[in-house]
């Protein structure tokens, strides 16, 4: 694992679930899905021709055609009796920079940005991998995330609020969420339940590199501290729990106790 870690790229082990996936180039480009962490079954999905491997999220392989700055199509891989199934993804625009920032084995954020001289455009949509089905969220905002049940778009509809939508009918209204009391700009926000955790990314600009506070908190302005080091990296789990890696004493000197 060491050895193709630092050797390959994307480094890309699979996303939303436990099951691992391996890329690589040889002897023809394919995806190795290693199913419930080395427990269950190996499945080899082949990428077409033409086609660029970009992650994997459950066990859908996502790819896409194109220069990495104009994708051309997104396709979702998935093996069916034996079969790859390969199904192009539609109404997402071409030739725009379209990368995907989050999603678990149900779903996916993709973000689009597009240059025109010194203009950008930028878009925002969830894919959903059972269906295909491509979602527009708002254009605004600087961030997508899941959790079980909705869709948390930060940074929209202004700078200080949130878009949530519902997971089981995205087309439904988006409620909209305050967050002038809860984060500050550059912060990564993820909604728990009704209360959201909050972290402030190191600025090694400042000479901070050890991470910040890990912070609890809801729209009335309480909070409860968790962690006082923590990595601005917060996954999702399965279960809807989050899992980051911190230490709860922050130290200045000597090693952290990360765990």
């Amino acid at each position: 694992m060491d050895d193709y870690r630092f050797k390959q790229y994307p480094e890309d082990f699979g996303h939303g679930s436990d099951t691992v996936a391996l890329y690589s180039a040889s002897p023809s480009p394919h995806v190795t899905l290693q199913q419930r962490a080395g427990g269950g079954a190996t499945v080899t999905v082949p990428v077409p021709a033409g086609q660029t491997y970009v992650a994997t999220y459950g066990d859908t392989v996502i790819t896409r055609t194109g220069a990495e700055n104009a994708v051309t199509d997104l396709h979702l891989l998935r093996m069916e009796d034996g079969e790859v199934r390969d199904q192009r993804l539609e109404g997402l625009p071409e030739g725009w920079n379209l990368s995907i920032s989050e999603g678990d084995a149900r779903s996916v954020a993709v973000r689009g940005i597009k240059w025109e001289d010194t203009t950008m455009s930028q878009g925002w949509w969830v894919v959903d991998l059972a269906t295909g089905g491509v979602k527009a969220l708002s254009a605004n905002g600087e961030s997508v995330s899941f959790d079980r049940h909705t869709v948390f778009q930060s940074g929209a509809p202004s700078n200080d609020a949130a878009l949530v939508y519902r997971r089981d009918d995205l087309d439904a209204e988006p409620t909209t969420v305050d967050l002038r009391d809860v984060a500050g700009y550059a912060d990564v926000v993820r909604r728990l339940g009704d209360r959201f955790v909050t972290v402030t990314p190191p600025n090694s600009g400042d000479n901070e590199y050890r991470g910040n506070q890990l912070v609890l908190r809801d729209t009335a302005g309480d909070t409860q501290f968790l962690l006082d080091v923590a990595s601005p990296a917060i996954s999702r789990t399965p279960d809807g729990s989050l899992l980051v890696a911190g230490a709860e004493k922050r130290t200045d000197f000597g090693a952290l106790d990360w765990g």
